[in-house]
């Protein structure tokens, strides 16, 4: 059910995440107390439903991809204009989309021990440092920034800038390749 700001009911939605969603204005209402009602439940006359949204068509093969979309299966192509640090640059994922199960927990393990490495060694040049150098020596993310959000009061992340620039110019200062592995190096 669907309110405007006084609270009146203005329409109905129906309908299935995974298929589609209808909504149906409603064009009157009996209100509670009335003869029309059943239960103390206001009884509502309804116009024609109007579909607001329908899947698409699923992929030949589809069940072969993990019954994603074809949109799904595209946001996950290999694009090699995109920072070190994509993650459809996962060498893990890929092995995974092409049937190599066993390679790819294998290659996810490494990569998750090379991220616990990187993590340690970072921490360890941190605690290395004076006081005042550990400030300017954090983790930062290269694309985004930490602000309070204005509404809830809570961290979020807000985009600095600059990605498209840099993948125009196909250089990634800011990216490592975190994708990497012991046997890879």
């Amino acid at each position: 059910m669907l309110f405007d700001r006084n609270r009146e009911r203005r329409m109905v939605l129906s309908g299935t995440w995974d298929n589609r969603m209808e909504y149906q204005r409603i064009t009157s209402v009996q209100p509670t107390g009335g003869p029309a009602v059943t239960n103390n439940i206001p009884t509502a006359k309804y116009g024609r439903p109007v579909v607001g949204w329908e899947a698409n068509t699923p992929p030949p093969g589809f069940e072969q991809m993990y019954g994603f979309s074809l949109m799904a299966c595209q946001l996950n192509q290999p694009d090699e204009t995109v920072s070190p640090s994509d993650s459809r640059r996962r060498p893990d994922q890929r092995l995974m989309e092409e049937g190599s199960f066993d390679e790819a927990n294998s290659v996810k393990l490494q990569l998750e021990e090379r991220q616990r490495e990187r993590r340690r060694s970072r921490e360890s040049h941190i605690a290395s440092l004076s006081e005042g150098e550990r400030a300017g020596a954090e983790y930062k993310p290269g694309w985004f920034h930490v602000e309070k959000d204005p509404i809830s009061g809570q961290a979020i992340y807000r985009y600095s800038g600059g990605y498209w620039e840099t993948k125009a110019s196909g250089k990634w200062p800011k990216s490592i390749d975190i994708f990497s592995t012991k046997d890879q190096q």
